[in-house]
């Protein structure tokens, strides 16, 4: 029998705010998820949300008792080091994800496959797109955006906040998730513009395969707009390093209920049946270290 000795110099410090200023969000979110996750597998759903909750109010209470001013009385505001500042955004992404969402609207599974996915995926691919999706709006990409920037990678638009107040009447928008991605058409778009993106002036709710109108990977007259969000696609599924190909639903937004609720479902800055809204949610915590409950 062979043993494996592998000897590593880690360097410690007394200074707790040295720990904060230096935390890695990314590592943490993700072994919370982690966590959260096997406990509910070995106990009840709702006591691995609270669990969740509870070690990011720990951490979040713990800088401000050791390391603000405010360190005894109440403060106005949540108090996160910059290095941690999105642990909450997180958070709440988690507990809102299919692996973890409270209520009976998730099928059993649905939810075995995206416990799966958070318990193997690496930190890098769990919290975004999986966990956290991006939002992109494809009706006003600007004139380099889905094209090479010349070093081989695609220029990628500018992200939106996943809020369904983004989501205008006259636009097309992307919600990626990664376990799938959402093509939301609004109401009074132009459907010259939907034609530019997937070949036809109407598209219908449901289940959508993303049309290539590219001639060999070159911009075909009329349809510049589809060759770019493929480019763009394809550099969103390299987020995933190409391990599975996510299905692309369309929404419409007086479309089928059952696709927007999906949408709804992805937009975790938003207020649902499952959690609050993003704001709600730091009222709440900064409320609970301030009383000291949790």
């Amino acid at each position: 029998r062979r043993i494996r000795v592998v000897t590593q110099a880690v360097p410690t410090t007394d200074n707790a705010h040295s720990v904060f200023h230096h935390a890695d969000q990314s590592a943490i979110a993700a072994l919370l998820a982690k966590k959260a996750v096997d406990r509910a597998l070995s106990a009840r759903l709702e006591d691995a949300r609270e669990a969740l909750q509870h070690k990011t109010l720990e951490i979040l209470g713990a800088f401000k008792t050791l390391c603000t001013q405010a360190s005894s009385g109440a403060a106005t505001q949540l108090q996160a080091p910059r290095a941690l500042r999105l642990l909450p955004l997180l958070t709440l992404a988690t507990l809102k994800h299919p692996a973890l969402r409270g209520g009976n609207n998730v099928r059993v599974a649905d939810r075995i496959a995206a416990m799966s996915l958070v318990l193997t995926l690496p930190p890098e691919t769990l919290l975004q797109p999986l966990l956290v999706p991006r939002v992109y709006a494809l009706h006003e990409l600007e004139p380099n955006v889905g094209l090479d920037d010349g070093s081989g990678s695609v220029v990628m638009p500018q992200l939106l906040p996943l809020s369904a107040e983004v989501l205008a009447p006259r636009g097309v928008f992307l919600v990626y998730s990664g376990a799938d991605a959402i093509l939301w058409v609004g109401r009074d778009v132009d459907p010259s513009m939907v034609a530019s993106l997937v070949g036809e002036p109407h598209v219908q709710s449901g289940v959508f395969t993303f049309p290539d109108l590219s001639d060999n990977g070159s911009p075909r007259p009329g349809f510049e707009l589809n060759t770019r969000a493929n480019n763009l696609l394809r550099a969103l599924s390299s987020l995933c390093h190409g391990m599975w190909a996510p299905p692309m639903f369309v929404c419409r937004e007086d479309g089928d209920q059952q696709v927007r609720l999906l949408l709804a479902q992805r937009l975790v800055e938003d207020m649902d049946t499952a959690a609050p809204s993003y704001s709600q949610f730091l009222n709440q915590m900064r409320d609970k270290i301030n009383r000291g409950s949790f």
